[in-house]
């Protein structure tokens, strides 16, 4: 998330002394679709079979642990 944040306000920047407001805001796409790329990613990891299986599995382990 860091690396977007200073690549997109490089951008902004890059927008910025190039134009700025005089010039149609290109950036705005580059920021709205990695943010898509991003959140859609972020959907998968957590949202995917193998997060649900890790998860259970942990929790398992913490139960078993318990019995001892």
């Amino acid at each position: 998330m860091g690396i977007y944040t200073i690549v997109n306000l490089f951008l902004i920047a890059i927008w910025w002394f190039t134009g700025g407001p005089r010039v149609i805001p290109w950036f705005i796409f580059i920021l709205f679709g990695w943010g898509i790329g991003l959140a859609s990613h972020l959907l998968s990891v957590y949202r995917g079979e193998g997060f649900i299986d890790k998860m259970a599995e942990r929790e398992y382990e913490k139960l078993k642990k318990q019995e001892d």
